[in-house]
């Protein structure tokens, strides 16, 4: 079975009380070329004609926005090919209890299933193909407590419930949609801790949102685990919601199974641009490649001082924190800066204390370009310590992607400080699996994800 899954929708808002459109005639038509046998998406504007009437009251800090699509928006949802949406998301009762009626009357009319509306409706079970989809909400989000359509749940009570599910239905795919998280590039610890344990009690598949940015995912027994898909048509970057959805990276994946057992992914980038979301080619950053030309000239380089982080190579490009900062991440930012020199650009990077360390340079280099699902050269690499409340880990270039094995060029080498910039080879598939990391390692490092700089072009304009 090919299941393919999706980010989050919305084709439109309200925003001081006029509606804006993004509706736009064939917007998803791209993605219904894409084989498939279920396909899922996140849907985040509930379809309400009457939405003046309908109106919730709103908390003064979440200001005046209210996602929106009328009725006759669901076409979007048809015309690729849609078999279910979650609806547990924090712009489910925009528009009340009757915005929630009529958003479940106008799928059923086109036989789009739908969960997580509420207590007595987290759950859609498929029995043509086998199929249970849970969907939750885990944010602290503006509904009413006493509200009867609340989808927040005790997590608890929900763990409990999937086990029960798990054991009736042997032979199904549990599907779990979840809101939760920040909006981060990086999924926080409680989403690591709850995604595995969703896993532990019989869930396959963790299809994550609320983000709105793509976050990595990883493998966990044998299971993917999807922290964020991102947005696959969404205007939440635009902060002034008068304009057409900005153009931005997300991807939609392709799960492929027999029965329970899971066979592979399928990662399609998509960009949306000019209200139509388009199916791309992936490209390797060209401003990544020439970060990796710099980073494949100091391989053998070291510190004249190999005890500690504080050498020649640290005070050559001028770091602010010399003595605190980690090595790793400052040869990496060295290497981008260079490439930015080299090719009479601005850099791309600011220098400063968070630079200078692993997380927070990933994390900065993701927002100015993405994070990569399918690494190529020149992406950057970075991990994560395993210690809890360290806020350093490690990163590196990757230069080779050969199938399963992948090689990066990589300074200060973890376990031995002051190492010498040098080429290390990983298994991707290991990198993925939570079950094969080596955690007896002290000196071990959890797997944070890819992400790809910007093209040379687009920062030329």
């Amino acid at each position: 079975m090919k299941i393919l899954v999706g980010g989050d929708v919305s084709f439109g808002r309200i925003y001081e009380d006029e509606r804006i459109s993004y509706s736009a005639p064939l917007c998803l038509a791209s993605i219904g070329k894409l084989e498939r046998d279920y396909c899922i998406f996140n849907l985040e504007s509930l379809f309400c004609d009457d939405w003046k009437a309908n109106k919730r009251d709103v908390d003064e800090k979440w200001g005046t926005s209210y996602t929106h699509a009328n009725p006759e928006d669901v076409k979007h949802l048809v015309e690729c090919d849609v078999d279910h949406v979650s609806l547990a998301n924090n712009h489910t009762l925009d528009w009340g209890d009757a915005g929630v009626e009529q958003t479940c009357k106008v799928l059923n009319k086109f036989g789009i299933s739908h969960s997580g509306c509420g207590s007595d409706d987290r759950t859609h079970i498929d029995k043509d193909n086998k199929i249970i989809v849970f969907s939750i909400d885990t944010v602290e989000c503006h509904y009413k407590k006493e509200d009867p359509l609340n989808c927040k749940v005790d997590i608890k009570d929900f763990f409990k419930e999937v086990k029960e599910l798990r054991e009736k239905h042997e032979d199904y795919l549990l599907i779990c949609c979840v809101h939760w998280g920040r909006f981060r590039v990086s999924p926080n610890k409680g989403q690591k801790s709850m995604g595995r344990k969703l896993i532990d009690c019989g869930i396959d598949v963790v299809l994550g949102n609320h983000s709105h940015k793509v976050q990595y995912f990883e493998m966990y027994k044998g299971k993917p685990l999807f922290y964020s898909l991102g947005n696959l048509y969404f205007t939440h970057r635009n902060p002034e919601y008068n304009k057409p959805p900005n153009v931005h990276y997300a991807y939609l994946s392709t799960l492929n199974f027999e029965g329970r057992e899971f066979k592979g992914v399928d990662h399609h980038q998509t960009w949306c641009d000019d209200k139509k979301v388009i199916l791309k080619d992936e490209k390797a950053s060209n401003l990544g490649l020439e970060a990796l030309r710099f980073a494949r000239s100091y391989i053998g380089f070291g510190e004249s001082d190999h005890t500690t982080n504080v050498g020649w190579f640290m005070k050559h490009i001028d770091a602010p924190n010399v003595e605190t900062a980690a090595w790793c991440a400052r040869f990496v930012f060295f290497c981008i800066k260079k490439a930015c020199e080299e090719n009479g650009i601005a850099p791309v990077l600011e220098k400063n204390d968070k630079t200078g360390y692993a997380k927070e340079l990933y994390k900065q280099i993701a927002e100015i370009g993405y994070v990569s699902l399918n690494p190529m050269p020149g992406d950057i690499i970075a991990w994560d310590r395993k210690e809890e409340g360290n806020k350093n880990g490690h990163i590196g270039i990757v230069e080779y992607v050969e199938g399963d094995k992948l090689t990066v060029i990589e300074g200060n080498h973890p376990p031995n400080p002051g190492s010498k910039v040098g080429r290390f080879t990983y298994s991707l598939n290991d990198l993925l699996n939570y079950e094969n990391w080596d955690t007896s390692d002290p000196h071990f490092h959890l797997f944070e994800g890819f992400a790809r700089l910007p093209h040379l072009k687009e920062l030329s304009k």
